[in-house]
């Protein structure tokens, strides 16, 4: 497996050779804390049924170049999706992950819950399940509040999005 990095004070890709990591996919998220990334969920093929559909959490240690698979953590982990919102809060010990799509190869449904991760305690949690479907979304948290923009609803067509806890 290999893994790409841009170089800003040198404006360049370079490449490293990884012995493990998170398998190809897309429509998965990708989040940082300043000293890791954070990867979650995604799809692993073009059309969403027919393909698999990830709930694995992948963190990616930039200085030692490791990817580690969090299937230790504890709690209930968001379930697979793809298309999903992903978000750092607060200090950077917080990831939430919000809505999205899920597939169990015979049909599409949608996740309507926001989920947090708590980097100290190793921990998922859900924080709340949603009235309307959630995906094809970006969000961001301002003012303790976790806003989300450009939100699809399948039924009502566009709606926006305010989670405040």
């Amino acid at each position: 497996m290999y893994f790409a990095k841009y170089v800003v004070s040198t404006n360049a890709w370079t490449t490293s050779k990884l012995a493990s990591g998170p398998s190809n996919r897309m429509f998965h998220t990708t989040t940082s804390n300043g000293t890791h990334l954070h990867l979650f969920g995604g799809i692993s093929a073009a059309t969403a049924v027919g393909g698999t559909t990830y709930n694995d959490f992948w963190i990616y240690d930039v200085k030692g170049n490791t990817w580690i698979n969090m299937t230790n953590a504890e709690g209930n982990r968001p379930s697979a999706r793809y298309g999903h919102s992903a978000q750092i809060y607060g200090d950077g010990n917080l990831l939430l992950i919000m809505g999205g799509f899920g597939s169990d190869d015979k049909a599409i449904s949608t996740n309507i819950d926001i989920y947090a991760y708590s980097m100290p305690y190793n921990k998922w949690t859900t924080l709340y399940f949603a009235v309307s479907t959630l995906f094809d979304s970006t969000t961001n948290v301002v003012t303790f509040k976790l806003h989300g923009w450009g939100f699809s609803n399948p039924t009502n067509g566009e709606v926006s999005y305010t989670y405040r806890k």
